[in-house]
C-alpha cells in the first residue's frame, strides 16, 4: 500500500486554494479531494506493516498550532504549490514523525522537507510563470492544525486518489 502522513485542509481553505486555479496549458489541477499537506512520504508499505503505522498515527500527540498557506512556487516546472507558514512547527512535526517511523521499518526520506500544498501537476511544455506571478502574494486565512492523517494513495488516470485510513486522536 502506498502511504503518506499529512494534514487535511479545512473546507474553507480548500475553497481559497481552488480559487487560484487559472487557465494554464498542460496543467492538471488538484481537486478538492486531492488537496493536503504531506508531512512524511512512506512509499509502498507491505500490508502487514500498516497496523503499526496506523497505531502510531492514532496515538501521536502533536499539540495545536495555526498555519497559513502563503506564496507560490514550483518544483522544476513539474508541480505548482502554495507554501505553508510558519515552517518551524511543521519541520518539528516532520522530524518527530520520521524518528517514530524508523522503529517501524520506515527509512528516513533523504529529500529536503519543503512544507507545501500541491495545486497542480504540470505536463511537458507547461509554464509555471503565469501562476507564480498571479499568486506570489497569496495568503490564506489562518487555520488550526490539531491532527495528522494517514493517507493511502492510489494512482489513477485523473491523478491519485487519497483515502484516509487513520487519524490522530481516533
Amino acid at each position: 500500500m502506498r502511504l503518506f502522513i499529512g494534514l487535511e485542509l479545512p473546507a474553507a481553505i480548500k475553497t481559497q486554494v481552488l480559487a487560484t486555479h487559472m487557465p494554464l496549458a498542460h496543467a492538471r489541477w488538484q481537486t478538492d479531494e486531492q488537496l493536503h499537506l504531506t508531512l512524511n512520504f512512506l512509499g509502498n508499505v507491505p500490508d502487514n506493516d500498516c497496523a503499526g503505522i496506523k497505531r502510531l498515527v492514532r496515538t501521536f500527540g502533536l499539540g495545536h498550532f495555526n498555519l497559513i498557506l502563503t506564496g507560490a512556487g514550483h518544483f522544476h516546472h513539474r508541480a505548482i504549490w502554495l507554501g505553508a507558514q510558519p515552517e518551524s512547527p511543521l519541520r518539528r512535526l516532520h522530524e518527530r514523525l520520521a524518528d517514530a517511523l524508523v522503529p517501524l521499518g520506515i527509512a528516513r526520506d533523504t529529500r529536503p522537507f519543503r512544507p507545501h500544498v500541491t495545486v497542480a501537476r504540470l505536463g511537458k511544455g507547461a509554464e509555471a510563470t503565469p501562476y507564480l506571478e498571479a499568486w506570489s502574494h497569496f495568503r490564506s486565512a489562518p487555520f488550526p492544525v490539531n491532527r495528522i492523517s494517514l493517507f493511502a494513495s492510489t494512482p489513477g488516470a485523473g491523478g491519485s486518489r487519497y483515502d484516509i485510513i487513520a487519524r490522530s486522536g481516533s
